[in-house]
């Protein structure tokens, strides 16, 4: 569907991106793909599935693929987020690790952040010391 809608007479070619287009072109793109196909059965230029080469199933992208599953793997391995061994709140992002000091848990995170907001009203945000 992707290489219809940049190909010729596909929405980034032509009429242009209003909301009716796009509306337009995906509701009636299954009747084209339908008339399409009708017409290859119709003078015989259908092709087989063996015959079809999509840029997916060559042998260089598999083998990147490949490649690539294993480097996520091995950083899995070695960095288990479902790991519960360590109870403290943890951001998978950045690795911040909650203080058992904070005394923030997954639990009170919504309030605790309430809490700081509120304190933050009384300042100006450029002032504003975390401290305070």
């Amino acid at each position: 569907m992707m290489k219809a809608l940049k190909s010729r007479g596909g929405l980034t070619h032509g009429c242009g991106m209003t909301e009716s287009v796009r509306t337009t072109w995906v509701k009636t793109m299954h009747l084209c793909a339908a008339v399409h196909g009708t017409l290859n059965c119709l003078t015989n230029l259908e092709q087989s599935i063996s015959d079809v080469k999509h840029s997916e199933l060559e042998k260089s992208r598999i083998s990147r693929d490949c490649k690539d599953l294993s480097a996520v793997i091995r950083w899995f391995t070695s960095n288990n987020p479902f790991d519960c061994s360590d109870t403290r709140l943890l951001c998978l992002s950045s690795g911040v690790v909650a203080d058992d000091m904070d005394g923030v848990n997954c639990d009170t995170a919504e309030s605790v952040g309430e809490k700081i907001l509120l304190k933050m009203l009384k300042y100006v945000f450029v002032t504003y010391n975390n401290s305070a």
